[in-house]
């Protein structure tokens, strides 16, 4: 089975247990609006301290610690697909891994896992992450991010895992979408994204890296 199969799988996988059972990733108190301290309680809180744990080695967050894990998913996916520490900037930031796959593509880098590709001149599949920026504060401005405008630093972003492409529509999965892992799905014209201002890159995992 390839990188992308199980990728995918992982992915698909983890929306099934999510939906199946309503998780949210952090059960709070009706009252006192305080996570309820009992985790058998916190099935979904469960779930994303496993993300940390088995996906970046971080033993000590999980959905109750108000720390963004949707990059933590992607990681933890990527360790299920079999992706070894090497083989990708396994990172809490979805924009270390922007950069890096961008940058492979820019320096046309051989043997790398993922390129960064232009949102209108490449047609995504699975295994593939969607990329995009967050503006670093709800309705704040816009912040100066694309393809060719990374910062080096960290800067609010996102990624999901493309798991099924058709003629009209890309459909994903990502983590920490309304406190659950989620399905979303981007319109697409013969299978190319339509364009959207946050969008920054998809990228393409090269399996026989």
């Amino acid at each position: 089975m390839s990188i992308a199969q199980r990728l995918v799988n992982a992915a698909k996988s983890e929306l099934a247990d999510w939906k199946a059972g309503q998780l949210v990733e952090c059960v709070k108190d009706p009252e006192t609006k305080k996570p309820i301290n009992n985790p058998a309680a916190q099935p979904g809180s469960k779930k994303v301290a496993k993300y940390w744990r088995d996906g970046l080695g971080d033993h000590q967050r999980n959905g109750c610690t108000e720390v963004a894990w949707s990059a933590a998913f992607i990681c933890w996916c990527l360790r299920q697909a079999g992706v070894p520490l090497d083989r990708f900037p396994f990172s809490a930031g979805h924009h270390t891994y922007i950069r890096w796959a961008i940058n492979n593509s820019k320096a046309d880098k051989a043997g790398k896992l993922y390129y960064g590709m232009r949102i209108a001149e490449y047609q995504p599949k699975p295994g593939d992450l969607v990329a995009q920026w967050r503006k670093a504060k709800p309705g704040g401005p816009d912040p100066n991010i694309s393809y060719d405008h990374q910062p080096d630093d960290f800067y609010p972003s996102h990624c999901d895992i493309v798991v099924d492409v058709q003629p009209n529509r890309i459909t994903l999965i990502g983590g920490n979408l309304s406190n659950r892992v989620k399905e979303s799905r981007l319109l697409a014209q013969d299978r190319i994204l339509e364009p959207k201002k946050e969008l920054v890159a998809v990228l393409k995992l090269v399996d026989d890296a």
